[in-house]
């Protein structure tokens, strides 16, 4: 997966158009790729830690993807599609309620480092959500954090060495504001690099490292408020 999508401003004729009553008579092939372009949309899903502490039997981590992706119940043709991209993932993780989740398309995005450190926890509690654990950080693709240091240097944000993209909120201010986050992405980098060639040539991510970029805070509330707009409709 590639970058996040841009703010695009002002409207143009196309931006306006409403609907299209003549997708069914569209070849099967044509509408194919329509369905499988429509399944690889970017979601940015936020987890939350809910309970009042990091610790004990009572943790709770909140998410805001309970609403399914429309893509999946738009019509029978779509949802065979789409079913290729979204699979129902993370239930035992969040309380034996499962998400419809991609790992290639779906953005993860942990506000402060006591949500990571909460949905690490609750991974912890049983061998299904622990397997969930390793398949989150083995596949995920994209992730953003939020503008605390304390992820820099906690072993948790280490093991997503094989995130392709990560992106860091207000990161490129906060490298020209602060003496002390340069010498933290140092440690979270060369973290990941240790990691990394010690998986060896013969692995997909062998030797890479995640790509680091910046994000800022109001286009992250923009694509926030994307999907909220989207899937209330």
């Amino acid at each position: 997966m590639g970058s996040l999508p841009h703010i695009h401003k002002g409207k143009n004729k196309a931006s306006q158009l409403k609907e299209f009553r003549l997708f069914s008579n569209l070849p099967p092939e044509l509408r194919i790729l329509v369905w499988q372009f429509a399944s690889q949309e970017i979601r940015v899903i936020t987890v939350k830690n809910s309970s009042q502490t990091t610790r004990g039997e009572d943790l709770k981590a909140t998410h805001d993807a309970e609403t399914v992706p429309s893509i999946l119940h738009t019509c029978q043709e779509s949802r065979a599609i789409s079913q290729n991209y979204y699979k129902l993932r993370l239930g035992a993780t969040f309380h034996q309620k499962p998400i419809y989740f991609s790992y290639d398309h779906d953005v993860l995005h942990f506000p402060q480092i006591q949500d990571l450190v909460v949905l690490y926890r609750l991974a912890k509690r049983n061998q299904e959500s622990w397997v969930e654990w390793f398949k989150l950080k083995d596949n995920l693709k994209t992730m953003i954090i939020g503008s605390d240091f304390s992820f820099l240097v906690n072993v948790k944000t280490h093991r997503f060495w094989k995130v392709e993209n990560f992106y860091i909120q207000d990161l490129d201010a906060l490298r020209r504001e602060s003496l002390l986050w340069p010498l933290g992405l140092e440690i979270l980098e060369t973290r990941w690099k240790t990691q990394s060639t010690a998986a060896g040539p013969n692995h997909l991510r062998g030797g890479m490292v995640p790509e680091l970029k910046s994000i800022s805070g109001s286009r992250l509330e923009y694509l926030m408020k994307r999907e909220r707009v989207r899937y209330t409709r």
